[in-house]
């Protein structure tokens, strides 16, 4: 029967089964996974979803823009730590 859906009611289904996920209280991350991955294997195959999967894994690690993210957090608590915010802080509010 899957084999016989066309690509639009495959994305119907993909949002019912993703607002029914999220119904459950699964996280969105995780549910945009299952449905990302049953979708692309009911389209396309179950060896490209494995593909998909492996290889965008990968993109997201590896994206740059992303990279910064952690290192403003680790800036933000060497300076915490420091006490060099708190300096800071004070130093604006005095006359």
């Amino acid at each position: 029967m899957i084999e016989y859906l066309l690509p639009h009611q495959v994305g119907i289904l993909g949002i019912a089964m993703m607002l029914l996920l999220l119904v459950f209280r699964i996280p969105v991350a995780i549910a945009m996974l299952i449905v990302g991955f049953l979708g692309i294997g009911i389209l396309n195959g179950w060896s490209a979803a494995m593909s998909v999967l492996g290889g965008e894994a990968f993109v997201i690690v590896t994206f740059y823009e992303l990279s910064v993210i952690p290192l403003f957090i680790l800036m933000g608590n060497l300076a915490s730590v420091s006490g060099m915010s708190r300096d800071l802080y004070d130093r604006v509010l005095q006359p």
